[in-house]
């Protein structure tokens, strides 16, 4: 897992590979069982993840809208969802990247005022789920990243209009603008 700190919310977040044959059999249990007070647990379908980044700058996004009264979403996790889909309505948010018993992968993030809390979260998270975490390193594959130019909907003309290393940066800078207008295409 990842973590970053930013203007006192930690943010921890991560992509996991699901074990067994249950998988995860009740994702609300789980995010209800260990959200509460000072922490935020949002976990995410995440075939679409092609870095962390994502991940950490939907969260980021969603702080400076609830900091600046621009959120759209009554809670800081939906807002993390909306923004990580790119959607300003919840429900379109929720189907395109919400989890089910059917989901082979899950994306994590955890926000809390208090590191310890994050840290004993995460510790509990793990614990309950049987998981493999999946590498920065393989978020990057093609096939990923083919993924993520379909979820987001990016045409091959903004890919070409991006001036970046490759083909993976080029899309990943793209997502990351995406992210960070939700709510300017409101």
């Amino acid at each position: 897992m990842e973590r970053v700190e930013y203007r006192g919310y930690h943010v921890a977040v991560g992509v996991y590979r699901l074990l067994g044959k249950d998988r995860i059999e009740n994702f609300e249990r789980i995010i209800d069982e260990l959200s509460g007070g000072d922490v935020i647990i949002e976990l995410f379908n995440s075939e679409f993840i092609i870095s962390l980044k994502q991940i950490v700058f939907a969260a980021l996004s969603a702080i400076n809208a609830f900091l600046s009264e621009s959120n759209i979403a009554r809670s800081l996790g939906i807002e993390i969802l909306l923004r990580l889909s790119s959607e300003t309505q919840i429900d379109r948010a929720i189907d395109k990247i919400g989890v089910n018993k059917n989901v082979d992968e899950v994306g994590v993030c955890i926000v809390s005022k208090d590191i310890d809390k994050l840290e004993e979260t995460m510790r509990s998270l793990l614990q309950k789920i049987s998981t493999v975490e999946i590498t920065e390193e393989s978020l990057h594959s093609i096939d990923r990243v083919k993924k993520t130019v379909e979820f987001y909907n990016i045409r091959r003309e903004e890919v070409e209009s991006i001036q970046a290393r490759d083909f993976y940066e080029a899309v990943l800078l793209i997502v990351l603008e995406k992210i960070a207008t939700v709510d300017v295409e409101r």
